[in-house]
């Protein structure tokens, strides 16, 4: 991953958390100081931050007090005078109002705890009001993921580009997909099929994969060079299935023989197919242009033309400098957020069928590779180190959802009156 692109989301984490706490009282920023010279990722600071500021807004609609007053003016005093019931109301708060899950209030109560176990380090505060604090009980949940056969029909689906997510008053649907659909699309074909693959041979993080500049591939090595969590570099590796589409797709794809054999890359109906990748009316364009042709080499050339709708890396006119490996439409690097969208389109468009594909997500892909590993290995430690888990007591919960599968298909196939 490069260092640069890395430096600039942490840049414009900070200027965010600037402008949050421009709005916040002075020793919110002192404990964003606190914390910034410790060990939290800036995106966990971040995250703190926006916790905290939603507590005193909190507060401040129920005080008389504050009713007239800017949040920067909210006085330490009160916060001097927080008990356990007033946590237990914002907890109730973040039940009932607003609506939040287990998980989701949990994460912004323990902000609310390092921030109280702040103010009482820096003696701001002389009791924590969150000492004997319950906080909500997260049930361990399902791991979603993708088989075997998911994971193929997916992959199948992309490099075919036969399909289409409809949507209208009455939802979304597949339909096969337009004409003029198709034609757009097929640009990208190679690249999301290079981006799927890549997501379910190396397990990388989101952020990892938007972050990858040419030069952290290593085809010799089959490996990549990612950046983790708190900024160490790594390598990550994948097999020859996944080179092989990050191949095609970073070098483009080859001229099929036959049309290799009529035509040269360079030659004037090469040109000519390359300039029409996006014309709707090609057959009119065709006789046109090539008034003597025989049906046989206007069909040769319609070919062509849909060769070089294919594009590989170099078909989305890199901007300059820009060295990032998935490129948008921009000629820019790809964000995370058009890498959630493409992805959870596809698994809608091509896994109709699938249970979990309306809350599906990059990190679904992540939770296939930790299970396919396991599943062709039985070693923890090896997938572990491949997904880069803070430890093997996380990948061990994949290893016992994997077990319990294997136990449930052992139930299914067992004969009722076989004894």
């Amino acid at each position: 991953m490069s260092r640069e692109y890395r430096q600039v989301l942490e840049q414009n984490y900070e200027a965010t958390i600037d402008t949050l706490l421009s709005t916040a009282p002075p020793y919110v920023a002192d404990f964003y100081n606190h914390m910034h010279h410790g060990k939290r990722e800036i995106t966990t600071q971040l995250s703190y931050i926006r916790d905290i500021i939603d507590f005193l807004s909190y507060e401040k609609t129920i005080l008389p007090e504050m009713k007239d007053k800017s949040l920067v003016s909210f006085p330490e005093e009160i916060l001097s005078k927080l008990t356990i019931q007033d946590i237990n109301e914002y907890r109730n708060y973040l039940f009932n109002i607003r609506k939040l899950s287990n998980p989701s209030a949990k994460k912004k109560l323990a902000a609310l705890s390092a921030f109280f176990k702040y103010l009482c380090l820096n003696e701001t505060i002389t009791v924590n009001p969150m000492t004997n604090f319950e906080y909500p009980v997260i049930n361990k949940r399902r791991i979603v993921k993708l088989d075997a056969e998911l994971s193929q029909q997916l992959l199948d689906g992309i490099l075919a580009n036969n399909k289409y997510l409809a949507t209208s008053e009455y939802g979304e649907f597949v339909v096969d997909i337009p004409p003029r659909v198709w034609i757009k699309r097929e640009r990208a074909v190679l690249r999301n099929y290079a981006i799927t693959y890549l997501f379910l041979g190396a397990g990388l993080r989101i952020s990892e994969l938007v972050g990858l500049d040419l030069n952290d591939i290593s085809f010799r090595n089959n490996s990549v060079n990612v950046i983790l969590k708190g900024g160490d570099e790594t390598q990550v590796f994948f097999p020859d299935e996944v080179a092989d589409a990050l191949r095609l797709y970073l070098d483009g794809p080859p001229l099929p023989p036959a049309l290799a054999e009529k035509y040269s890359p360079v030659s004037e109906t090469a040109s000519w197919a390359k300039s029409h990748i996006c014309d709707e009316t090609l057959n009119r364009s065709i006789l046109e242009h090539f008034p003597n042709a025989s049906k046989e080499e206007i069909e040769s050339i319609k070919d062509l033309v849909s060769h070089y709708r294919r594009q590989g890396r170099d078909g989305y006119k890199p901007t300059k400098n820009c060295q990032a490996v998935f490129l948008s439409n921009r000629g820019t690097r790809l964000t995370v957020r058009m890498v959630e969208l493409m992805l959870k389109e596809m698994v809608k468009t091509y896994l109709p069928d699938y249970d979990d594909k309306d809350i599906f997500s990059p990190h679904k892909l992540r939770a296939t590779c930790a299970t396919r590993i396991l599943s062709q290995t039985g070693d923890i430690e090896l997938a572990s180190t491949q997904l880069n888990h803070k430890g093997v007591a996380v990948t061990a919960a994949f290893y016992a959802e994997l077990q319990k599968e294997k136990r449930k298909d052992k139930i299914k196939n067992l004969e009722v009156n076989d004894w």
